[in-house]
């Protein structure tokens, strides 16, 4: 069996981040305002994505500017948002809905509270994007949102968000009908994106501003996750997948003289406080034809200097040599 010093591929090598992205219609003055969000599905090396329309929601006008009706030219669903009132966003103040209904109020909640979206600034397209430009496609959001929001962003938080954390660029843009009628404002912004073993997985709720927190993406205990040759990808634990989800671990302290530590630093940090957590599921001999040892992830330097200092450990399922071992099931929790 391995020692603990075995360690996971690095997490999301060559993935672009959480490519999330809020839609909010806005139709030009003397007509029927209305937002619709979306959430665009990671982009992954190969650079594909898509799309994974959230339901939509009305947005409550004692949060901000004057109510008008709404129209409803399309339906709840995944591909056909409804729409919304008008909403102005505000730098710094945290937003939240409800994701699973056809219409629901956006409230301005304190960032403290769980909430979807934290405002970070304004900006117009008009530039790039004529009037008579085409509407871009999902995909191509997905790439306004990086063009245009990234730098925001990172002059917002005083560094660059982790690529490879739990909080994604985030944009505010015009409704096609609003499109068509000349709007390009947008509204930048951070969120946190869904579950990849889910794509129809919602934004996930968070709390706290997020300048200054902890980016590390920290899935549930007993997710499950298939290994690439460069990456893990989360996985239905009813799949094969050959690591399991036990926890995460703080690093102590920082690496002698500063700076981004290096993988052996980080293994001395995080090995043995992984192995703790996998102690009492190692009681274990086998599980199906699999041997078990602790596993743990590197965090990358860009992620390092982001302020990730969390770790995640896993149960490994592996072979006499230490090679993956698929299983096809979850290896229950020890009992406490």
């Amino acid at each position: 069996m391995p020692d603990n010093r075995e360690r996971v591929n690095r997490w999301r090598r060559g993935w672009r981040g959480h490519a999330v992205t809020v839609a909010i219609n806005v139709v030009l003055a003397g007509a029927v305002v209305g937002a619709a969000v979306y959430a665009l599905a990671e982009v992954r090396s190969d650079d594909s994505a898509q799309d994974d329309s959230a339901a939509v929601t009305e947005i409550d006008a004692a949060a901000g500017g004057t109510p008008r009706p709404s129209s409803s030219p399309t339906t709840a669903g995944a591909d056909r948002p409804v729409e919304l009132e008008q909403y102005i966003y505000a730098t710094g103040h945290c937003y939240t809905w409800q994701q699973e209904v056809s219409t629901s109020n956006v409230k301005d909640v304190p960032c403290g509270d769980r909430h979807l979206f934290e405002a970070v600034d304004d900006t117009d397209l008009g530039k790039e994007y004529s009037s008579s430009a085409f509407y871009p496609r999902p995909e191509e959001w997905s790439d306004i949102t990086t063009r245009y929001c990234s730098q925001m962003i990172d002059e917002y938080l005083g560094y660059p968000l982790d690529p490879h954390g739990r909080f994604g660029a985030g944009m505010v843009y015009p409704h096609p009908l609003g499109w068509e009628r000349g709007d390009r404002s947008v509204t930048c912004g951070i969120m946190a994106g869904g579950s990849e073993a889910d794509p129809s997985a919602r934004l996930v709720p968070f709390e706290g501003a997020v300048r200054g927190a902890d980016q590390a993406w920290v899935p549930a205990v007993g997710t499950c996750f298939s290994e690439g040759a460069d990456t893990v990808i989360e996985t239905s634990c009813a799949s094969p997948h050959s690591l399991q989800l036990i926890g995460a671990v703080a690093v102590p302290g920082a690496p002698p003289g500063g700076g981004v530590p290096s993988d052996s630093w980080l293994d001395e940090q995080v090995g043995s406080r992984c192995a703790d957590l996998a102690a009492p599921y190692l009681r274990t001999d086998r599980f199906e034809s699999a041997l078990l040892a602790p596993r743990w992830n590197t965090i990358e330097p860009e992620s390092w200097r982001a302020g990730t200092r969390r770790a995640r450990c896993y149960v490994g399922f592996v072979d006499e040599t230490g090679a993956p071992v698929p299983v096809h099931a979850a290896l229950p929790v020890p009992a406490a």
